[in-house]
């Protein structure tokens, strides 16, 4: 398969709308441009720091299996969203903006899937506290909701909305029925609201806003969708047709990612950190 600098060289007269001004020049810009490895080691600073603060609750013991399960099926997520279709990856980087190492994955992506769940975990230990115990009826709510976002995204998406949600929405769906006696909904729901607006603040701020500025069209930290001169579009097949399926993107990013990414793998993850923490509870007390 073609590495991500083939397909940029390949692209680049489709690419239109994100070279229009040119790579970045001065070093304010150049260190705008590569935000994405910057936010991983922001990231990664956050949650060495925040580990530290909560280190007599982080259970290694109940954290592992979460942290292996989690990153390695983000890898093959990864792998078969950028490979899926020949023509287009799932989201391409600028050269600017990655340091360019790359096997089957860029260096950067490798990173992503074990850091954030790091940062996921150190979230849901500061969010938790104690609190009264939810009805069933709040419970019984959330479930609906987590069914008809998932059936939607498995009936009226592409590939990679349904990916998630066979993925990461339906076996998380199934794992709070397994915890329902343990299910925080109160924490829960803190917990999804701040995955959630880490997740669309930085998909929209790396992939659209920053580049609608003027003179910043490079800023696109990542591609999704991508205009030629004449403004014909292009993108991987692993998406909605934008041009039959505009309701699916806002601004450059699609669905199927922002929020939807968010939403699937904070299921999956909070279901399965307190399903892990459920199992080797229940095990120490026989």
């Amino acid at each position: 398969m073609p590495s991500n600098l083939d397909f940029y060289q390949t692209l680049y007269e489709k690419l239109f709308s994100q070279v229009c001004c040119g790579p970045p020049k001065t070093s304010m810009q150049r260190f705008i441009g590569m935000g994405y490895p910057v936010t991983l080691l922001i990231i990664a600073q956050i949650t060495s720091v925040g580990a530290w603060k909560v280190k007599s609750r982080w259970n290694w013991k109940h954290f592992l299996p979460v942290f292996a399960i989690c990153t390695i099926s983000g890898w093959f997520w990864g792998i078969y969203i950028e490979k899926y279709d020949p023509g287009f990856p799932g989201w391409l980087f600028l050269p600017w903006s990655i340091t360019n190492i790359e096997f089957i994955l860029t260096l950067e992506d490798w990173l992503f899937y074990p850091l954030c769940t790091c940062l996921f975990y150190f979230i849901f230990l500061a969010l938790k506290k104690s609190e009264k115990k939810p009805s069933d009826a709040q419970k019984i709510s959330l479930q609906v909701f987590h069914i008809t976002a998932a059936s939607f995204f498995c009936y009226f998406t592409g590939p990679c909305g349904k990916s998630l949600s066979y993925q990461c929405a339906i076996p998380g769906i199934a794992l709070f029925f397994y915890i329902w006696d343990r299910w925080d909904v109160r924490h829960y729901l803190k917990f999804m609201t701040v995955i959630l607006l880490i997740e669309i603040l930085w998909d929209y701020f790396a992939v659209s806003w920053l580049s609608y500025l003027p003179g910043m069209a490079w800023a696109s930290q990542w591609v999704y969708i991508a205009f030629d001169q004449h403004n014909n579009y292009i993108h991987s097949r692993v998406f909605l047709d934008y041009g039959t399926h505009k309701w699916a993107w806002i601004f450059k990013n699609p669905i199927e990612i922002t929020p939807w990414f968010a939403i699937s793998v904070g299921i999956f993850f909070y279901s399965m950190t307190v399903a892990c923490t459920k199992f080797f509870i229940d095990r120490g007390n026989r």
